[in-house]
């Protein structure tokens, strides 16, 4: 399978990088056994926020959206759940933050036209995180699982991170969505993508037009229905390599568990029909629309807080 970890030995340090009355945040660093050559990015860090005396034996794990102002707004959610005894820990993921590469905004190498590398990217931030998990469960942290919220891009990430990860019981997933035809060609974010598409001649090599992607798109419900496991993905042959890291793809996998999908109504980012995609696929899914634009949604921070600490003790 596409995201099984590599047998790689892994190395992982601990410092701690800030000290509260009642609790602390470690980094914990490690190898990314997925290198991508690109020496900034292939450290793999994570923030824990932990609780220094009993603590609910679940543990949050909380993907950041795309860009470099997103890891400091969502903080806020480490202090308030570290405080009341829940760990969370924050990844973060490649090519963001202290792994941006020289020359390139946070988050910028995930937006190519170039699928292979594509593939690769989406691969690293996977098998990162599922390693940072493993090191949590030798710690005894998440006895009961993990409980997964997503904001973004970091949504899109833990869609797929839930579909593959049985150890995820439940998530919710906030201003995101899945299904590559509406956010590669009416997202205000690709459009960088979208102008490589109008000025590179090669289809094979680059990927699409608008009525290409549509074509590629119109058996993909169908598709959908066929897959049940993780073995079932390997055992398709998809028609390009951009549907090995749709998370539309991963969320039939998510059925059974309970996740709530939280849209922005006026999201500029992710439009309407790729986040009702993510509901329809996810047929265990609540939605929640809130009255916001995509970048607005932090400040319902205080509710979304509530509705994940209800996902946390549902154990």
């Amino acid at each position: 399978m596409i995201y099984d970890i590599p047998q790689a030995k892994v190395e992982f340090k601990e410092e701690n990088y800030k000290t509260f009355n009642n609790y602390k945040i470690i980094r914990i660093i490690s190898n990314s056994i997925l290198a991508s050559n690109f020496k900034e990015n292939d450290t793999n860090i994570a923030y824990l926020f932990l609780p220094m005396s009993s603590f609910f034996d679940r543990v949050v794990i909380l993907l950041h959206g795309m860009g470099e102002r997103n890891i400091r707004h969502l903080e806020y959610f480490g202090h308030r759940f570290a405080k009341i005894g829940i760990p969370l820990i924050m990844p973060i993921l490649p090519f963001h933050n202290e792994r941006k590469i020289t020359g390139y905004k946070d988050g910028e190498k995930f937006l190519t036209d170039d699928i292979e590398a594509s593939i690769r990217n989406y691969r690293q931030a996977i098998v990162d995180i599922r390693i940072n998990l493993n090191y949590l469960d030798r710690k005894g942290l998440a006895k009961n699982g993990y409980t997964l919220v997503g904001f973004s891009f970091g949504g899109m990430i833990g869609t797929i991170l839930m579909g593959i990860e049985k150890r995820i019981r439940n998530g919710m997933l906030v201003a995101t969505g899945g299904d590559f035809e509406y956010i590669t060609w009416k997202s205000l974010a690709t459009r960088i993508i979208r102008k490589k598409y109008e000025t590179e001649t090669d289809y094979e090599t680059y990927g699409c037009t608008y009525e290409k992607c549509k074509e590629l798109h119109k058996d993909y419900w169908e598709i959908l229905k066929k897959i049940k496991t993780t073995n079932d993905i390997d055992k398709i042959e998809f028609k390009k390599g951009c549907f090995l890291f749709d998370p539309l793809t991963f969320a039939p996998l998510i059925n059974g568990r309970k996740v709530i999908i939280v849209r922005a109504i006026f999201d500029e980012i992710f439009p309407k029909e790729s986040t009702l995609a993510l509901k329809r696929a996810i047929t265990t899914s609540e939605l929640i629309n809130l009255l916001s634009d995509h970048f607005l949604i932090i400040a319902y921070r205080r509710f979304l807080f509530n509705k994940i600490l209800e996902l946390v003790k549902e154990a």
